[in-house]
């Protein structure tokens, strides 16, 4: 999750040209929600070579939330 936010995050600030830029927490939820339903829902249903595991929810949770904590802040000033 850190690796797909921060490039999201380096997506918008390039769009936007704004480097003070932060990923709302509603971005930060629905990218969440999103992943774990696709890779925990959509896919073992999909293949049997994937499995649904409650566990890599939790990861993607703590990874949203290490994310928020240390990652998601304005850019230094140059």
């Amino acid at each position: 999750m850190p690796i797909l936010l921060t490039l999201a995050l380096v997506i918008q600030r390039r769009l936007t040209h704004n480097l003070t830029f932060t990923l709302p927490d509603s971005w930060l939820v629905a990218t969440w929600l999103y992943v774990s339903v696709v890779f925990e829902v959509i896919v073992p249903n999909w293949s049997a070579r994937y499995v649904h595991d409650p566990l890599d929810i939790v990861a993607y949770a703590l990874g949203t939330l290490a994310f928020r904590y240390w990652l998601n802040r304005p850019a230094l000033p140059a």
